[in-house]
This record gives C-alpha cells, structure tokens and sequence, in this order.
C-alpha cells in the first residue's frame, strides 16, 4: 500500500499476490473476482474519503 500528495487530492496504490509454485494457476483463475474485489476497495476508499473532508 501507498498514498502519496498530488494536487488538491492523493494518489494511492495497492499491489498483493501470493508466491508459491501453485500460485500461478491459482491466481489466473481468481484474477476475474480479485478485479471485482479491487474496484470495490477502491469504491469504499473514495466514498470515506469523501465523508471525511466533509466532516461527517
């Protein structure tokens, strides 16, 4: 994880996997419902930064 300033706002950033010698298999199958997972992390993340700045 990183968060770092840029403008009025900041950029952050996420990266994880797993390694092993399974993993690569493993990881493709999952890649489809990991992206489904990213995009709402990164959802929720907006939406209380956005209730933070305003206060609530």
């Amino acid at each position: 994880m990183a968060a770092v300033a840029e403008g009025s706002g900041t950029r952050f950033a996420v990266l994880g996997a797993h390694r092993g010698r399974w993993s690569g298999p493993v990881q493709k199958a999952l890649r489809p419902a990991g992206r489904a997972r990213g995009l709402l992390m990164i959802d929720r993340a907006s939406r209380r930064a956005l209730a933070r700045r305003e206060g609530r």
